[in-house]
């Protein structure tokens, strides 16, 4: 079987096969190229390296955009856990724009748990699971042929389709494409989606998600690229196209992700009660206090209701519930007996993952 190789067609080379892990400390790690080490380039370096942190624990790089993570970004410096620098000795044979000397880059680290709390009371997805293993499959169809696409021999694009798995936080496996693979798959098998042959190829091959991808030039001189993604029985189908068939394919896999983020964000629901912790304030009388806590005990979907701290005009309690912090939103707001207040990275901080204001109880209390 002919394997047609891409350096010609898409001017790069792929990773060979990998399986590339998610640690879940280095989605709250970034580093942003500063100018200097001063603190006002660090100061407006944070916001983006906050950017970077939001797009890899939620998965989606669509997330920077929504109301609800431009609230979070200017809390960037409350979030910081810790940050350094590491330097880069540049020299004038290197640069085209910049001088010779020192770059400077900043590395942060963000509080992790105060992150996901912040993110979470926003109405943020929140993807820390296990990510799933993404097995790649790739034909290309050109002046009438179709042919597998062997990536395994390329040198160019292993650096920039790496840097996009990491940037991502995507496990992404490439095929070895030898002649155990020529002999299981053919290229007509992957272009016209016959399933049992490719999940026989994929067999041997660790993959949680088997995505083929159909690459075809088109008659406006741009490629165009169609994705298969087999998750289970589920099947998910979408396309890009671009004018180069390399930005066709890392349009795809930045789509891609983005899916399976929005998946992972759908199904996070738990048949397990989770313990949810509530800072309420006002509770600025004995009669409020007795009716919140009435309240929250004696609703039948809550158990484990504790009273951890009672100061000045507020309270922190805990309860459990099914479905966490979302599910215990719906329900008590469901009646407008509370308003849901926006968190602070200073409340996130202090363990809080919901914070409330007591708005029809208050107001049944100042009636009596």
């Amino acid at each position: 079987m002919k394997w047609l190789r891409l350096p010609a067609l898409i001017g790069c080379v792929l990773l060979a096969p990998m399986a590339l892990a998610v640690d879940v400390a280095e989605l709250y790690k970034a580093e942003i190229q500063v100018p200097d080490d001063g603190d006002q380039a660090r100061s407006k370096a944070l916001t983006s390296a906050l950017k970077k942190v939001l797009i890899q624990v939620s998965g989606n790089q669509k997330i920077v955009e929504r109301d609800e993570a431009l609230v979070i970004l200017p809390q960037a410096a409350d979030l910081l856990q810790q940050y350094s620098y590491r330097h880069e000795e540049v020299t004038a044979e290197d640069l085209v724009d910049e001088q010779a000397g020192k770059r400077f880059y900043l590395q942060t680290v963000f509080d992790r748990e105060a992150t996901e709390r912040l993110m979470r009371s926003h109405g943020l997805p929140v993807w820390t699971g296990i990510r799933p293993q993404v097995l790649l499959w790739t034909t290309l169809e050109n002046n009438g042929a179709r042919q597998l696409v062997s990536l395994q021999e390329s040198v160019e694009i292993s650096a920039e389709l790496e840097a996009l798995a990491q940037r991502r936080s995507m496990p992404l496996q490439i095929p070895l494409m030898d002649l155990t693979d020529q002999s299981t798959l053919t290229a007509a098998d992957l272009w016209s989606d016959y399933r049992p042959a490719i999940d026989k190829a994929s067999e041997r091959y660790p993959h949680d998600v088997i995505t083929t991808l159909k690459l075809s030039p088109t008659v406006q001189a741009e490629w165009l690229a169609r994705w298969n993604v087999y998750r289970g029985d589920q099947l998910i189908q979408f396309e890009t196209q671009a004018p180069a068939a390399q930005a066709a394919l890392m349009d795809g896999l930045n789509e891609l992700q983005d899916r399976l983020s929005d998946l992972a964000a759908q199904e996070v629901i738990s048949d397990e009660p989770i313990k949810v912790s509530m800072w309420i304030d006002p509770v600025d009388s004995v009669q409020l206090y007795s009716k919140v806590m009435s309240r929250l005990r004696n609703d039948p979907t809550l158990t484990d209701l504790q009273l951890h701290v009672l100061e000045g005009s507020g309270m922190q309690v805990s309860v459990k519930v099914r479905g966490g912090r979302p599910e215990l939103e719906k329900l008590l707001t469901r009646q407008a007996e509370f308003g849901v207040t926006p968190m602070t990275a200073l409340q996130a901080q202090q363990g809080f993952d919901l914070v409330l204001q007591p708005e029809l109880i208050s107001k049944g209390v100042a009636a009596q």
